[in-house]
């Protein structure tokens, strides 16, 4: 099942790639949305001590780690068009 499944994948993103951008576009979507909602999983405690963005929020506060996350989405929204176009057929 799995395997298939992978293979399904491997096949469809070999024929068409410029899907590839298409989810990191939806990606940077979800990620913007959440970020300027501030939902609480955006800042989540599970990772190492240092350098993560609940350690940004606690360093620098609330608004420079929103920013941050903005950023990141909007950086991920446009390497997906520029993937999209890229390999676009």
């Amino acid at each position: 099942m799995l395997d298939s499944l992978s293979e399904y994948f491997h096949t469809l993103f070999r024929e068409h790639p410029e899907y590839g951008g298409i989810g990191l576009v939806l990606i940077g979507g979800v990620l913007l949305f959440c970020s300027i909602k501030g939902y609480e999983h955006m800042y989540d405690q599970t990772g190492g001590p240092v350098f993560n963005m609940a350690w940004i929020r606690n360093t620098f506060g609330v608004k420079v780690a929103k920013f941050l996350n903005i950023c990141f989405s909007i950086l991920f929204i446009l390497i997906g068009i520029g993937f999209y176009f890229a390999y676009k057929k």
